[in-house]
């Protein structure tokens, strides 16, 4: 007798699912098949090879049917890819066709996936993608034609042998059931090597720690344990810091705090860096980390707190980076989970860095351009001000107009919102 073939599905959600919407997707697909890995924020992969002989249906009519049930259940389109494995169930997600569902048979799987280039090559980076092309290699069937040991010496052994197999369909990965990983991480490549001390680096990080905070109080978590993962060049590529936190947080300045104290702690010296990822671990669920909170009597931090809460409904209604600190106003956004085309609105808001002590010298006065902000010193606000870009210098002396012109070094916390007819116009820090 022999044995049933492998099938595996792929399912891609829309970038921008919100979190409870994707864990019911998850859920849907456990109706189908009891081994789900989820790939969050928005993919997922199920092994059908035991479930088909129960529903009596081919592939893609069971994936047809995954994908009516989430448009008539939850409102979402979603693309799926079905393949006898992992890593060309993937690659036919990406590209389903007009009808969302792309099936791939076994015995043509390696033919359907060679005209790809190498860059659709599902667990290959772009840096190896790009490497391969240099030595001429541009698409995943010219790949297959390599020699396996001269891809090794193109990319090294394992991503080599990874290629390789890649390339020829082979993907022998099992696939456990599992919950939604107890971790949140997020990465940071530089398009060049930073130096530990420049300016981007810690920006970088600060953005890494935004996201983070972000979407553990999307997902109503908080984090017990930091790690902080740095890549350089040198003979030891990588280096790992983590601590635990005093008690569990989803708080950016928290988080914040922990993350520049490792960092300053680490003693680096003209490093480097290739690469910067924060990792929160050990979470638990938001309330379980409220109920060992002790009452404070801290006005500063409640105000920083409300500010907090009042910062994630205006990123929720206006889009991922409508407000973000005032280090990364001028950055380049980097959300992986902001949907396709979005962008941050002119009106946005930004917020100062209250942790790292300084604040840009440029405002951003004229959406789309970085232009020195020339208010009067009687005009300026105290010690950097949250405002909507291009309305900054329109307001009554001593609110929060624009930033000074000149860094600030010391301890920041939120005052009081500016309140104006139609909402919050912004916040005024306080010394």
């Amino acid at each position: 007798m022999s044995a049933r073939p492998r099938t595996v599905l792929h399912l891609r959600c829309p970038r921008d699912l919100p979190e409870d919407t994707y864990r019911q997707v998850l859920e849907l697909l456990e109706e189908v098949s009891a081994k789900v890995q989820p790939l969050p924020p928005s993919a997922a992969v199920v092994d059908l090879t035991g479930a088909l002989p129960y529903w009596g249906i081919t592939p893609r009519q069971l994936a047809e049917r995954v994908r009516l049930r989430a448009a008539a259940r939850y409102g979402i389109t979603v693309d799926v890819g079905v393949a006898p494995s992992w890593a060309v169930a993937a690659m036919a997600s990406a590209s389903p066709g007009p009808g969302g569902v792309r099936v791939i048979d076994p015995d043509t799987a390696a033919c359907a996936i060679a005209p790809l280039p190498v860059t659709a090559l599902y667990g290959i980076g772009p840096k190896h993608a790009q490497t391969l092309e240099q030595f001429g290699v541009h698409t995943i069937g010219a790949l297959a034609a390599v020699p396996p040991l001269t891809v090794q010496r193109i990319l090294g052994r394992k991503a080599g042998r990874l290629a390789t197999e890649r390339a020829h369909a082979v993907d022998p990965r099992p696939i456990p059931p599992t919950g939604l990983p107890a971790t949140v991480s997020e990465r940071r490549d530089f398009s060049w090597h930073e130096l530990d001390g420049n300016p981007a680096v810690r920006a970088a990080l600060l953005d890494a720690v935004v996201s983070v905070a972000e979407q553990l109080r999307a997902r109503g978590q908080a984090a017990r344990v930091l790690t902080i993962r740095i890549e350089w060049v040198g003979a030891a590529a990588t280096l790992e810091r983590t601590r635990t936190l005093a008690s569990p947080s989803a708080h950016t300045a928290d988080l914040r705090t922990t993350v520049y104290d490792m960092w300053d702690k680490l003693g680096l010296q003209r490093a480097r860096i290739a690469a910067l990822t924060v990792r929160a671990e050990r979470l638990i669920a938001t309330d379980e980390a409220a109920a060992g909170d002790q009452m404070t009597l801290d006005g500063g931090r409640e105000r920083e707190l409300r500010a907090e809460q009042a910062a994630d409904r205006a990123n929720e209604r206006f889009g991922t980076g409508a407000v973000r600190p005032a280090r990364l106003a001028h950055r380049q956004m980097y959300r992986p989970n902001t949907p396709q085309g979005g962008r941050s609105r002119p009106g946005g808001l930004t917020t100062a860095d209250s942790g790292s002590g300084e604040v840009s010298n440029w405002c951003d006065c004229s959406p789309g351009a970085a232009t020195r902000c020339r208010a009067p010193p009687t005009s300026r606000p105290q010690h950097g001000a949250i405002f909507p870009r291009g309305a900054a210098h329109r307001r009554s002396r001593g609110a929060a107009r624009t930033r000074s012109a000149r860094p600030v070094r010391g301890e920041h916390r939120f005052g009081a919102p500016t309140i104006g007819l139609f909402g919050v116009h912004g916040f005024r820090f306080e010394s």
